[in-house]
């Protein structure tokens, strides 16, 4: 490679690791502003704690959690009831349109017999 391609080469990708550096540095910015903004308005109360914890409270939650081993049984119960809650709303999904179907044909064939 000639030296002034080598280095013209060089300082692109030093500028491209700088924009790296810049961008990871501005997601990680955006990142901790995040949930110090939301502790400090589940801390205010601007936020309802009930609905919307703050992040120290889940984080303490997780590690004693953690720590007595009850951690995957919640895991479990949170996954079956997201499982039930899919296949129900999957089921009704499915259904609703055949009922409607099913009604609007009935309509239909009330009205021609209506009509003789």
């Amino acid at each position: 490679m000639k030296p002034q391609i080598k280095e013209q080469y060089e300082k692109h990708l030093k500028a491209k690791r700088l924009e790296t550096w810049k961008i990871r540095g501005t997601q990680l910015f955006i990142l901790i502003s995040f949930f110090v903004l939301w502790e400090v308005a589940s801390r205010m109360q601007w936020i309802d704690p009930l609905l919307f914890s703050s992040p120290s409270n889940v984080f303490e939650l997780f590690v004693s959690m953690l720590q007595s081993g009850t951690l995957h049984v919640h895991i479990g119960v949170t996954l079956l009831e997201t499982i039930l809650g899919l296949s129900l709303e999957r089921s009704v999904e499915l259904s609703l349109p055949l009922v409607y179907g099913g009604l609007l044909f009935f309509l239909v064939c009330l009205t021609l017999i209506s009509s003789f």
